[in-house]
Formats: structure tokens, sequence, C-alpha cells
């Protein structure tokens, strides 16, 4: 007969004990793993300042180029500004060297305007109108335009209160972006519209009491009667139609002038 007894570690005597010397190698293997990760911090958080030094002293270009874009915008007298903070570790607000490093750095940028003279600088999220919006982002894009490709550009209202040689430069800078990129525009200006490779009509109508919204791709000839009734009116003239036909065939041949090179 065959008997089985279970023997807990417990039972032997001095069986929890530490084997000699055995304490002291795992202090040593930490004290060095914890040196190596603030050698590691070290690095990281001075290649982090050094990233940091770099993008503060481009942002003045940034800065200067952007105003430079703005006055064709009929933003002539609007400042801007890259405001940088460093993100931190939560609780460690008052002390040094506790940066909260990603792959990006430690900086949180924030774009900061004055559209008018005499105002304090603001966050542009949060008091820039959609047309202002919309304007600063076509200028930020026009400035990064020979290294973004293939992207989908929405611009909305960038035509609020502008009109004459402004909204020529605006269909022009949006002309220059939609060689590489697909530019969609909601616009009420002939002359933005009469530099669009497409052109489509959205109407609202109500029918049995309910609201549906239609978009109709325009052919030539119905552009010419759309762009002849954005620069007149409802009242629609053969000096208007004719008007028309020159801008569209003006600015249609200026994209396809600049598309063969």
């Amino acid at each position: 007969m065959i008997s089985a007894a279970v023997i807990k570690p417990n039972n032997f005597k001095g069986a929890n004990k530490t084997i000699p010397g055995e304490k002291n190698e795992k202090t040593e293997k930490r004290d060095a793993l914890d040196k190596r990760q603030e050698v590691f911090k070290k690095q990281v958080l001075e290649g982090a300042k050094a990233l940091s030094r770099k993008r503060q002293a481009v942002s003045a270009e940034l800065q200067a180029a952007v105003e430079t874009e703005l006055r064709q915008l009929h933003m002539g007298e609007t400042v801007f500004r890259v405001r940088f903070q460093e993100e931190r570790e939560p609780g460690s607000e008052k002390k040094r060297d506790t940066a909260r490093v990603h792959r990006d750095g430690f900086d949180r940028l924030e774009f900061m305007i004055c559209p008018n003279v005499g105002e304090e600088l603001r966050p542009l999220a949060k008091i820039a109108s959609g047309g202002e919006l919309s304007r600063i982002m076509l200028a930020l894009k026009t400035l990064g335009k020979d290294t973004e490709f293939d992207k989908t550009l929405i611009f909305d209202e960038i035509d609020s209160g502008i009109g004459g040689k402004t909204a020529e430069f605006v269909a022009q800078k949006l002309q220059d972006l939609s060689m590489e990129n697909q530019v969609i525009c909601i616009t009420h200006l002939p002359q933005i519209a009469s530099f669009a490779t497409h052109h489509f009509k959205i109407e609202k109508t109500i029918k049995n009491n309910r609201t549906f919204t239609t978009v109709k791709k325009l052919s030539f000839d119905e552009r010419i009667e759309e762009i002849a009734r954005l620069s007149t009116g409802s009242h629609i003239t053969q000096a208007a139609l004719q008007n028309a036909k020159e801008m569209l065939l003006h600015n249609l041949h200026l994209n396809e002038r600049e598309k063969n090179g």
C-alpha cells in the first residue's frame, strides 16, 4: 500500500530564507536597471528639449509667412502667433524636468490670433469665425502645399466679407492647392466658382411639407447662367451672361494652363 503526503515548503526549517548572496545580487540588478532608466529618461528629455528649440526657431518664420498670406486674403491686420507649453506629469507643475514626453516631444502648441488692432491674442479655435478659420487654414495649406498630396480639403465660408481682387487671390490659391489635392469649396462668389473644374449647384426645395436638398452638376452653359446669377442676382441680362462666359473661359484656361505646367 502506497501512501501520499503533501509536504508544504513551510514544513522545512529555513525554507523561506534567502540564499546567501541572492539578496545582494537582486538589489544590484535592480539598482543597475534604475540607473539605466534614468540615463534613458535624461536622453529622451534632452532630445525633446532640442526638438522644442528647433520648433520655436521655425515658429518665427511660420508666423511671418502666415501673416504675409493673410494680407492677401483680406486679413491684413491679423497677428498670428504660435504658443508653446510643456506637457507635464500630473501634480508636477512646480517641479523641474518633469515634462511628459511623448513620441512628438513635450510641446503642446496652440495657434493664437489677434484679428483686430488693439485686441489681445486669443486662441484661434475659440474666437475665429468660420470665414477666418477657412482663410487661416488656406494660408497654412498654401505654405505646406509642397509637402502634402492627395488630401481632400473642404472650405466653407471662405468668401465671407471679401470680394473683387481679394476673391481672385483666394480662388487662385484654391486652384494651386487643387493641383495635388481634391478641393471642395462652398461659395457664393462668381470669382471663386469660375475657377472650379467642376461646378455643383445645391438647392433646397419644399415638397409635401418636407424640405429636400438637391445637388446638380452643371454643364458649361448652366455654369454661365449660374455665374451670371451670382454676379447680378435674379435679373440676368445678356451683358451679365457675356461677362460670365468671359470670366469662366478665362479662369478655366488659367486652370488648364496651370495643370499642364
